[in-house]
Order: C-alpha cells, then structure tokens, then sequence
C-alpha cells in the first residue's frame, strides 16, 4: 500500500472520528441554537477585516521566517535545472540523457518546494493558534450581544475550542483565502437579492 494511500485513510479515519465525536457531543450536551446578528454584505467585509488584517501580518512573517532558510536551496534546485537544460545535445542518447537530466531536476525542486510549503503552512497554523488563542475570531463578530451568555457551560467551551480551532486554520490559509470567503458571501447575498427582486 503506498504512502499516499495510507495518509488517505488515516485523514478519513481522523474525520469519521471527528464526525462521532460531534454527534456524540450533540446527544450528550443537549446543546442549543446560537443567536447570530443580522448582517449584510457590507457588513462581512467591516467584520472579517481585522481578521484579514491579521492573516497578512501572518503570511508576511511566514516570508520572513521561511525564505531566508529555504530560498538558498531553491535557488540551487533552479540553477540546476537550468544548467541541465543548456547542456549541449551531440546525439540521440545524449538527447535522452539531456531530457533525463531535466526532469530529474524538476522532481527535485518540486520535492523540495512541496516541502517548503508544508513547512509554511505549520509556521502559519501555529501562528494563526496563537493569534486566535490571543483573541483574533472568525465567527463572534456574527454572533448577536450576550449569545454566548445563556449556554451550558460545556457549550460554550466547545464554541471556544471550535472558534479557535476555525480561526487558525482561516488564518494559516491567508489573506487570499480570507478574500474568497468574503467573495462568495458578497456573491451569495447578491444571487439571493436577484432572486428576490426577480421571482421569474
């Protein structure tokens, strides 16, 4: 079985479990409906920008912290290939060897950025925990006044544990990503006011 195949697996295990464990709670918790505030387009973007603010300071500190470290070796990878692609071409054989030569270069650069990226995506979900441990939130901002207020106590601190949880993984996925969320809310409000206006 290859490695792949078997990170595959434990990944779905790991969200079955996951699954479980939240119906499980649900049954046990006898949890109750959060209140949200009202809100529009507008409004998702004046809400989620500290949040956005705070996942560029993020990915530039990502920058700062991996490229000083990882970059030299990419540079290497890079150099490599371009050295293998202005290798002279005598024959058919040495054709092939050229072509080799390239694509070995290639995989090696693309392991090692592959690489790279894993190690930036730790960086910033460990950076994004702290932030959202620190107070940074995804979702209170939507929440209506005092919502959290009347909740069990376990509730509430499965939404704490959720809402940071939530956070850090928005604010590791950066700025961008932060962006498309607003985009398809902004898209989604649109559709629904069209839809409204023209029942057609």
């Amino acid at each position: 079985m290859s490695d792949r195949l078997k990170a595959n697996q434990v990944t779905l295990l790991a969200e079955i479990g996951v699954i479980v464990a939240a119906l499980i709670a649900l049954g046990w918790l006898k949890t109750q409906a959060l209140t949200f505030s009202a809100f529009g387009p507008a409004d998702v973007l004046n809400r989620l920008t500290p949040l956005i603010l705070t996942a560029g300071f993020i990915e530039r500190a990502i920058e700062v912290l991996i490229s000083p470290w990882r970059d030299p070796e990419a540079s290497r990878h890079a150099t490599a290939i371009a050295a293998a692609k202005a290798t002279p071409v005598s024959d058919d054989q040495a054709k092939v060897q050229k072509v080799q030569a390239v694509a070995d270069a290639t995989d090696s650069l693309n392991v090692y950025s592959g690489l790279t990226k894993r190690y930036a995506f730790i960086t910033g979900l460990s950076l994004g925990l702290i932030a959202s441990l620190a107070g940074v939130s995804a979702l209170s901002p939507f929440l209506a006044k005092d919502a959290l207020n009347n909740l069990l106590p376990a509730q509430h601190a499965l939404f704490d544990g959720f809402n940071i949880v939530l956070t850090a993984a928005l604010l590791a996925g950066g700025a961008d990503g932060l962006h498309s969320v607003i985009s398809a809310f902004t898209s989604f409000f649109g559709a629904t006011a069209q839809r409204v206006s023209n029942p057609s």
